[in-house]
């Protein structure tokens, strides 16, 4: 199980420390967007501007400058100095030569990041809603050895959300994004949260390991690492943390 631990001030980053970090931000719109604009180089500004809707823009601003507000405490460097690239499959990565692994989800009013100093990392959260057609969904994404787990399941509902959360770490992590096919590959469950990647093929045989967690009542989570999932630090942060975590670097 993955606890939130809810933090006031500015993280503290040992040197050394193993494992993986998650951190997990409140967003609040109102007190943010003014800030925010001031984290983004002008291609992150434009891009986000595509979306079609004001809380989607809102949003991707929001996560875009908060992952550049983290990653300047690992790098130590100046926020809007850090140069994020982009693979093949436009999965925004880092210089190799930074030795860091980030990914970012967002859903409603929060923002999940994931960050690992020695393998890639796969990281996503969703609300639960009762408007989604997730038995359509299902069908058309799902690998066959999933579909019949998800009939038998107790709760087919909460277990559509578990699989798709892990599906999309997974391939957010990897780096194809949706570019390759879901329902060819099977997320295999050891227990309720933890699971594997099988079946692979034409994919890599590196093990994928998932961890699966609930932040409330009606949004999963889930993280994805290929090899072992050692110990996670999770870690909750508010509004007000991220400005002071901007103030540091004289954007407020």
């Amino acid at each position: 199980m993955i606890d939130f631990k809810f933090l006031e001030q500015i993280p503290t980053l040992e040197k050394g420390r193993q494992g993986f970090d998650l951190w997990l931000i409140d967003f609040e719109p109102s007190e943010m967007l003014s800030l925010f604009s001031t984290v983004l180089v002008n291609e992150e500004r434009v891009a986000a501007a595509r979306y079609l809707s004001a809380e989607r823009t809102g949003l991707a601003i929001a996560s875009r400058a908060t992952l550049r507000l983290l990653l300047s405490l690992y790098l130590q460097k100046h926020p809007l100095e850090i140069e994020i690239l982009h693979n093949e499959y436009q999965k925004p990565m880092l210089n190799p030569s930074d030795q860091l692994y980030f990914n970012v989800s967002h859903s409603a009013d929060q923002i999940l990041v994931g960050i690992s100093r020695h393998t890639p990392i796969g990281v996503d959260i969703e609300s639960m809603r009762t408007d989604t057609d997730w038995k359509n969904i299902a069908k058309h994404y799902s690998s066959p050895a999933e579909y019949e787990m998800l009939n038998s399941a107790e709760d087919p509902k909460f277990f559509f959300y578990q699989l798709w959360t892990a599906k999309e770490a997974f391939m957010k992590g990897y780096g194809t994004g949706f570019h390759f096919p879901l329902n060819q590959f099977t997320i295999e469950y050891s227990d309720s949260l933890c699971g594997k990647v099988t079946s692979l093929v034409p994919l890599s045989p590196d093990h994928w390991q998932i961890q699966n967690f609930q932040l409330s009542d009606s949004c999963m989570g889930a993280v994805a690492v290929p090899g072992e999932l050692e110990s996670i630090h999770a870690t909750r942060l508010s509004t007000q943390t991220i400005k002071k975590i901007a103030a540091s670097w004289n954007l407020v």
